[in-house]
């Protein structure tokens, strides 16, 4: 089937797909079974989206460079090679046989080329970070007496640092099915988290831009594909029941009910 991408539809999509039951009536008077039969319906179309990028740095900085560090401790251009690993996950939902799938938007938030600078910065912090540097800024800076920096020290820190790296990064995005084949992903389209979340690191300067935190993927296999049948967002009722059913951090298939708790948000 041919999926609608007007991210309009994709935002219906998310809210529908957590009330998968497409009679709102009957959504409401579930017994446990027929709730867990749901459940083992649902769950072939669950997936896990995984988004990671690995990048080798270098940071050169001039001898002459004031940056209130390591850095200009010994008077001495510094230069560092490193190399680092950032990854992000969350559930995704086949929707159409022939490979679509609705995710949100803040799981592949950083693996859009308009935060490029975002995802350097939470690459460079990492790298900074597992390679010890932060506390041997701490030790010649003699702050703290060698004691771990804290963290608005050590992001402070990247900040200064981040003008002089080059990066070399490598991108992959990957949907994992219940039975934890991997499949390579394509972003068909992308709408920003609703708020400016920005990772680990904020830096001054760093826009992230905000939309519906919705992101419609492709994958691509040589049998269609299960589905989770959609349901009418605009059947749904402050109160009414839903179950949730999703990968949360990649530990497996889970699902929980609630309510829905507001409309249009």
């Amino acid at each position: 089937m041919a999926i609608q991408t007007g991210l309009r539809r994709a935002a219906c999509v998310l809210l529908v797909l957590a009330a998968v039951p497409t009679a709102r009536a009957a959504a409401q008077d579930l017994t446990a079974q027929q709730r867990q039969r749901l459940y083992y319906e649902v769950k072939p179309a669950v997936v896990l989206v995984w988004a990671s990028a690995s990048a080798n740095i270098r940071v050169t900085v001039p001898a002459d460079a004031s940056l209130g560090s390591v850095a200009d401790a010994s008077g001495e251009p510094l230069v560092l090679d490193l190399t680092s690993g950032f990854s992000s996950f969350g559930s995704g939902f086949i929707v159409s046989p022939d490979g679509y799938i609705a995710t949100n938007g803040h799981v592949i938030q950083l693996f859009q080329d308009q935060n490029d600078q975002q995802l350097h910065a939470e690459l460079l912090f990492a790298a900074l970070e597992s390679s010890g540097f932060f506390e041997r800024d701490a030790v010649v800076r003699s702050i703290g007496e060698g004691m771990p920096l804290t963290q608005d020290r050590k992001i402070q820190v990247t900040a200064r640092l981040l003008p002089f790296a080059r990066f070399v990064v490598e991108r992959n995005l990957d949907v994992y099915l219940q039975n934890w084949r991997r499949y390579a992903a394509e972003v068909k389209e992308y709408s920003p988290p609703i708020n400016a979340f920005t990772g680990r690191v904020s830096l001054p300067g760093i826009t992230v831009a905000t939309g519906k935190d919705v992101a419609v993927l492709k994958i691509e296999g040589s049998e269609p594909f299960p589905v989770a049948a959609l349901g009418d967002s605009d059947a749904l009722a402050v109160g009414d029941l839903v179950l949730a059913i999703g990968n949360p951090f990649g530990v497996g298939q889970t699902t929980t009910s609630g309510i829905v708790s507001g409309l249009a948000r």
